[in-house]
């Protein structure tokens, strides 16, 4: 079955001084009808930026300038603007990331889903607010619909998504089935991130990753985590790594598996 959103290669520039900022980089995931997609990452990971690529919102100085977003199989990139207003809303919703900004705090929840089946002309007056009641309690089940929720909060990547693609610097550096990326994380970010989860015994300290994710209009030589990998080798800051599957669902941009079946022994080290 074909994905219903299959992102390839996505590239977006903020054309900024002293030298242009690439904010998403080589983006690549898929989501199908009916899934959940979770996408993860730090402040400053380039998620919220992806998300407004995928819908032709990104900002001026910001631009996509490569790559493909297939909806429905149409390139969305490619589509005339006209077109593209169709699709937001109708097509592809979009909550932002604080709810005072996205929603009216003097409107009902059902008023707001309402007012978008009005606007896109699928039910009007009293028909779409009980269109709207029955969007909130039948959705799932009648429109098998997909989702792509972006957060910092694994532990809300957990009880919702199905897969994850773990995002930094503007890269995705692991994506796979939540089951394996929660059981098995491959990426030391990931790791990192995972380990930073609340839940240990009261009054214990939290558990942090090193330093912070770096400016994206300064990005370090190579691998952009490896400043604060605890499992850092030289060949690290000669150029970011390619992605490496870890088997037909799950991949990682890691040297510490540089070929399929490779595994990690021991910090630093890696045998076939």
């Amino acid at each position: 079955m074909e994905p219903l959103l299959k992102v390839e290669n996505l590239r977006t520039v903020f054309d900024v001084r002293p030298a242009p900022v690439v904010a998403v980089n080589d983006v690549s995931f898929e989501i199908r009808k009916g899934e959940t997609l979770g996408l993860v990452g730090e402040s400053g990971s380039g998620k919220s930026v992806t998300a407004f690529s995928l819908i032709r919102l990104v900002q001026d100085p910001g631009q996509v300038v490569g790559g493909r977003v297939l909806f429905q199989g149409k390139d969305l990139l490619a589509l005339p603007e006209d077109e593209m207003r169709r699709v937001r809303g109708a097509g592809i919703g979009f909550v932002f990331q604080e709810p005072m900004a996205a929603l009216n705090p003097v409107m009902r929840v059902g008023a707001h889903i309402a007012e978008a089946l009005s606007v896109h002309g699928l039910a009007s007056g009293a028909a779409a607010r009980a269109q709207a009641v029955e969007l909130l309690r039948d959705m799932k089940r009648e429109f098998d619909l997909s989702l792509l929720l972006i957060t910092h909060d694994l532990g809300v990547i957990a009880e919702t998504a199905d897969r994850v693609a773990v995002m930094y610097a503007g890269r995705i550096v692991e994506q796979g089935p939540v089951r394996d990326i929660f059981r098995n994380p491959k990426h030391p970010y990931t790791r990192g991130l995972l380990a930073s989860i609340p839940g240990g015994s009261a009054g214990s300290r939290l558990k942090a990753i090193e330093g912070t994710v770096p400016n994206l209009g300064h990005l370090p030589p190579g691998c952009s985590f490896a400043p604060r990998c605890s499992e850092r080798m030289a060949v690290c800051d000669s150029a970011f790594p390619a992605v490496t599957p870890i088997d037909g669902t799950h991949d990682v941009r890691c040297y510490l598996y540089s070929a399929p079946g490779s595994r990690l022994t021991a910090p630093g080290k890696v045998s076939n």
